[in-house]
């Protein structure tokens, strides 16, 4: 996160446009690789798995817009 906001006022803006208006932490994304090599994903092949918060429902470019503010 420091390279995408290297501020803390950079970081806060950024966070004000994830839907869930957090950002997610290592644990969560452990999960989801946990999760993946459970028996419960055993017929799923050749998926993405997105563990974003909601971001990819808004689009990368409100990135670029939120820090531009």
């Amino acid at each position: 996160m420091r390279r995408l906001a290297p501020s803390v006022e950079g970081a806060e803006k950024l966070r004000k446009f994830i839907p869930l208006q957090r950002f997610g932490t290592k644990d969560e994304l452990a999960d989801l690789a946990l999760f993946l090599t459970t028996d419960a994903a055993a017929y799923i092949t050749g998926a993405v798995m997105l563990c974003d918060g909601g971001q990819s429902l808004v689009g990368s470019g409100v990135w670029t817009q939120a820090l531009a503010q």
